[in-house]
């Protein structure tokens, strides 16, 4: 039976973080597919509020930069998964699809090294950025030595520019909801830390596009060099 392990960083948010996860088990076909690993900083104010559950594990860790750190928080998960399939998301996406495990793994099972996209809402039900959750298998998590690119915090893009480059990128038909609390009237302390990393990089968008689309060459060829040596 093939497991998909779900990497959350999380910061301040236990009650969001645990709608999120209830429904990945709920909409999921096969609940004991599912493993989810979050990461909370061991200066979490919330910290005492989180909580484990079957299927669920916790890790606690330093907060370095806070968002910018964010690379690390996922592949602190990324390093203690178990599972076949490896996903990002965050602690306000919640999962709309039922049996998206079964929807992912058909639309992954032709390709081991595709990368595969979610059409992820905002919380008017209007599409939004489709690369935010990005899905890859633990081949291609092998190969690539890492699940965030670069080390860069921008994990999405970074994957986004691989797909294109390697012209493995994928969309399933799986709906995520999004509900982004930065520049919301729900916007809290934790989406308050992430406006200066924002900030700057919306500021030099150019350089920054600029910087994924090298990261996901780079990328490529390693996978490419690999997959060649096999």
């Amino acid at each position: 039976m093939k497991k998909f392990s779900i990497l959350i960083p999380s910061r301040g948010r236990p009650k969001d973080l645990e709608y999120c996860i209830d429904s990945l088990f709920c909409m999921a076909h096969n609940p004991r597919r599912v493993e989810v690993i979050y990461r909370v900083d061991e200066d979490d104010p919330m910290l005492s509020r989180y909580s484990e559950a079957p299927g669920v594990k916790k890790i606690i860790g330093p907060r370095y930069h806070g968002y910018a750190s964010n690379w690390r928080f996922i592949e602190d998960c990324a390093g203690q998964s178990f599972g076949n399939y490896l996903m990002q998301m965050v602690d306000t996406a919640q999962m709309l699809t039922t049996e998206w495990d079964m929807i992912y793994e058909e639309a992954i099972m032709s390709n081991p090294i595709a990368v595969v996209a979610s059409k992820v809402l905002n919380e008017h039900g209007n599409l939004a950025y489709c690369w935010s959750f990005p899905l890859i298998t633990r081949q291609l998590y092998a190969l690539a030595g890492c699940f965030c690119l670069g080390q860069n915090p921008s994990v999405d893009r970074c994957w986004e520019a691989f797909a294109e480059e390697m012209d493995c990128g994928l969309i399933a038909p799986v709906n995520i909801l999004h509900k982004e609390r930065r520049g919301s009237d729900q916007e809290d302390d934790t989406a308050r830390e992430s406006l200066c990393f924002y900030a700057g990089l919306h500021s030099n968008w150019d350089k920054r596009s600029s910087e994924f689309r090298q990261i996901g060459k780079r990328y490529a060829e390693i996978v490419k060099g690999k997959l060649n040596e096999s």
